[in-house]
């Protein structure tokens, strides 16, 4: 069995960006940072049966797995927060009996904070 695996990520906040919304008919400005995060994972798992004798290596087993995850956050006031995030995760397999599938999550959520 062999396994490598590259993982990097970063972020980055902007300070004080001032953003408008529209809330029951009134325009209200909020200011707040906003805090952007990314992240990028490669895992790459094989397995494989040598016989030795006859000089042979198969792969049997194992897949390409790659990741890539976005996400930024906005407090619009002390109680509220948004979030907006982007994931995806893509399945490579190393054999031909398995098969190839992505999957992608992305929204938006809405944190309340209903204690101090």
């Amino acid at each position: 069995m062999n396994s490598n695996e590259l993982s990097v990520s970063a972020g980055y906040r902007f300070k004080d960006l001032k953003l408008g919304f529209v809330f029951s008919g009134e325009k209200r400005q909020t200011v707040s940072d906003l805090n952007i995060t990314a992240g990028f994972s490669l895992k790459d798992n094989q397995t494989v049966l040598r016989k030795i004798e006859e000089n042979q290596n198969q792969v049997s087993a194992g897949m390409l797995n790659i990741a890539i995850n976005v996400s930024a956050d906005y407090q619009i006031s002390k109680m509220v927060g948004l979030r907006y995030y982007y994931n995806q995760i893509i399945n490579r397999p190393h054999i031909a009996l398995q098969n190839n599938n992505m999957n992608i999550e992305t929204g938006i959520s809405v944190r309340l904070l209903l204690a101090q």
